[in-house]
This record gives C-alpha cells, structure tokens and sequence, in this order.
C-alpha cells in the first residue's frame, strides 16, 4: 500500500502494488555472440550480491536486440525459499566449453611470473 487511510490522491495515481512471487525473474543481458551457449545452459548457477548461489531455468529469449550494447534479453526463472526484491542485480555463470577427465590443480600449486604469462 502507498497511502494510509485519509490520504488524498490524484485521479489514476497507484494506491497499491500486487506481486506475484511465481512470476519473480532475472532478465539476464546476454551479448548477441553467446546466444549459441544457452543451447546447452539450460541451467545457469545465479551469484547473489550477498553470496547465496541460486539455480535458475532458461525460461525463453526476448524477441529484440538491444541496439546499442548488442544484447538480447534472457528470461531465467528461479525457485528461492525466501522472497528476493525488486531490481536485484545477480552474476550469471555460464558454461562456455567443459573437458571430460581433465587434471586439475589447485591455483596457488602452478608456478608462474607476476604476469602469468610464463609458467614453470
């Protein structure tokens, strides 16, 4: 609710807002060139400022490009126990190619110059 009982208000002015927690949705701004990744993102891992990780859904694509930046509109719906506020700005992680059976090390074992350009 906006106002409190005894409140005036103009002709047409919003006396209230009514959400719908089911359709709550990050719209993710995906550069033009990585359309071709949500093929095989169907589910995107969501960072949020306060560091809670969410699972989202690739739900569909909005029909336009942004002119200026090159980036179409990606829907991605998520399931959170709690309510998330309007606006919420997340980091998306994206998959841009995977290796089966690949040796990992941690960061600090590899050697390397303070450029990390030769390693040793």
């Amino acid at each position: 609710m906006n106002h409190q009982l005894g409140d005036y208000v103009q002709d047409g002015e919003q006396l209230a807002a009514i959400s719908d927690k089911g359709s709550f949705a990050f719209l993710l701004q995906l550069p033009y060139e990585y359309v071709g990744l949500l093929a095989t993102n169907k589910t995107i891992l969501l960072t949020l400022p306060d560091g809670r990780q969410l699972n989202g859904q690739v739900r569909s694509t909005m029909p336009t490009v942004d002119s200026l930046s090159q980036t179409q509109g990606v829907v991605i719906n998520v399931n959170s126990p709690q309510p998330l506020p309007e606006n919420l700005i997340a980091k998306a992680r994206l998959i841009k190619s995977a290796k089966s059976n690949a040796a990992t090390l941690p960061k600090t074992a590899i050697l390397a110059d303070e450029a990390q350009t030769i390693f040793g």
